[in-house]
């Protein structure tokens, strides 16, 4: 996968010439972008697992609980025995009263480092001794400044190249950044406008409904579709769910044919006395998949969600099931008032807010690779990337919508 971009503007460019570098990430050398805590952590989970196979490293998100606004991103690592936690605004340090073996607990690393966090808050507040020695003094004023949205309060702290630059350099830079898979690993990643309700984004009013338009990067990742904007912040938007299984959902435009596999894929694999199976689309594109369940035989549709069949029908019967299935669509489609969402509400998501062709072909391809199914991406003859998976012994295409 290509991203075509012009050399990076600014001061990023006369540095780094056309492309984000990440090369020198170490515990003690991050590359910062205004509230980019999150792709700074991203880079440096990478970077340590290409050096330190051996080792683990996991990324570990804390949210508020109002508007989802990423606060803090950290690093959790091994050495050996021990484990470090590391970040813009913590540094490198190794917690006394956590241990390697808490990689696998996230739930105590959040809580420590949001307890780390109201100490760096409070010392900034009352002006007191500060934080504990072992945290970077730094951390009270990043701290501060991610807390009340203000990047360019750390404008004139002497702490590298941190939260300098234009928007502009922010944002090609992150897109730059989760786009080079030698660097950070294969991230879904995309720069979009996206209409959101924020308060300090531009307005627009269409068809006399406002909405708020904000340039963004936009990308996936631990399941999680995420949205950067230097000025706001990052967002956390977790992926919609499969009503069945639990699993995130694909969520790829004229994709159902993805859909239904991933979902008979993660089914099975959780319920190996099931059986499911594909219901082929008969219009070229509204697919599905049959599957039993506790004896009674159900149907998931990514146009109209799940939903049980007459009891006529039997599970061998794809013909009529396919038929049964493109008469309910056909149904379902008359009804859709024109400017309406294309499909009911019942039906799974086609597209996170502001994602692209490329970002939802490789959440694709990473959802099928988890699963360890042959998958590998491919492109046609107009350059519309795609993919193929292999299933059951049958192997399936897929190229972006046009």
């Amino acid at each position: 996968m290509i991203v075509n971009a012009p050399k990076l503007p600014g001061f990023l460019g006369k540095i780094f010439g056309y492309s984000w570098n990440v090369s020198e990430l170490t515990p003690d050398n991050n590359f910062h972008i205004r509230h980019g805590q999150l792709i700074d952590a991203i880079g440096f989970r990478h970077a340590y697992l290409q050096k330190h196979p051996s080792e683990k490293a996991t990324v570990v998100v804390v949210t508020t609980a109002t508007d989802h606004r990423v606060t803090q991103a950290v690093v959790a690592y091994t050495v050996g025995p021990r484990l470090h936690l590391e970040s813009s605004a913590m540094g490198d340090i190794t917690p006394s009263d956590l241990t390697a073996a808490d990689i696998d607990r996230p739930e105590m690393i959040r809580k420590y480092i949001k307890d780390v966090r109201e100490t760096y808050l409070l010392a900034y507040d009352t002006r007191n001794e500060g934080p504990p020695p072992h945290l970077t003094p730094s951390g009270a004023f990043i701290a501060d400044a991610e807390e009340r949205g203000d990047p360019y309060a750390l404008v004139n702290l002497r702490l590298g190249f941190l939260y300098r630059g234009s928007s502009d350099d922010m944002l090609i830079s992150a897109l730059y950044w989760l786009n080079d898979s030698e660097k950070v690993g294969l991230v879904p990643v995309a720069r979009s406008k996206v209409s959101l309700d924020f308060s300090r984004a531009e307005t627009r009013v269409r068809n006399g409904v406002e909405t708020s338009i904000l340039d963004a990067v936009v990308f996936d990742y631990d399941g999680v579709h995420y949205l950067y904007n230097d000025q706001l912040g990052t967002l956390a938007l977790p992926l919609p769910q499969n009503p069945v299984t639990g699993m995130p959902c694909l969520a790829v435009r004229k994709g159902d044919v993805l859909e239904s596999l991933y979902f008979m894929a993660t089914y099975t694999k959780e319920h190996p006395k099931e059986s499911a199976a594909l219901v082929p689309a008969l219009d070229g594109v509204h697919a599905a998949a049959v599957f039993t369940r506790a004896g009674k035989l159900w149907m998931l549709s990514p146009f109209l969600g799940r939903f049980e069949p007459p009891a006529r029908y039997r599970f061998d019967q794809i013909d009529s099931l396919s038929q049964l299935h493109e008469a309910l669509v056909e149904r379902e489609m008359k009804k859709l008032a024109p400017g309406t969402p294309t499909r009911p509400e019942t039906g799974l998501p086609e597209a996170m807010p502001g994602d692209s062709s490329i970002e939802q072909v490789r959440r694709a391809y990473l959802a099928f690779k988890d699963l360890g199914l042959p998958v590998k991406l491919v492109e046609n003859q107009k350059m519309m990337p795609g993919l193929q998976v292999n299933y059951r012994g049958a192997e399936y295409s897929y190229f972006a919508a046009e």
